[in-house]
């Protein structure tokens, strides 16, 4: 998992792209170059991987302000057991 660590932001649809790999140290490093107005809902240990803290839930310092941030996630790529690979127009809403 560790090579899979591409983070990619658009600014103008308020988005990123995040592979599990990625530390959110990383990311919130990619985001505070990226964008001095946005931020992200994420924890205070930067050595955790993305994919921990998505699936976790997303607990951090924010959360009972702005909630968990699992609850923001609009679509995710998912590989299941048989190899397929799984999103929101695949799965459906109930997978979110």
């Amino acid at each position: 998992m560790f090579n899979l660590r591409s983070i990619h932001i658009d600014i103008a649809k308020e988005t990123a792209w995040v592979q599990t790999g990625a530390t959110l140290g990383e990311l919130y490093y990619k985001i505070a170059n990226t964008s001095k107005v946005h931020a992200f809902l994420g924890g205070v240990c930067i050595t955790v991987g993305t994919g921990d803290h998505f699936s976790g839930g997303g607990h951090g310092v924010m959360m009972r302000k702005d909630g968990l941030f699992v609850d923001i996630i609009i679509d995710a790529h998912i590989v299941d057991v048989n190899g397929r690979v799984l999103n929101r127009a695949s799965k459906g809403k109930d997978l979110f």
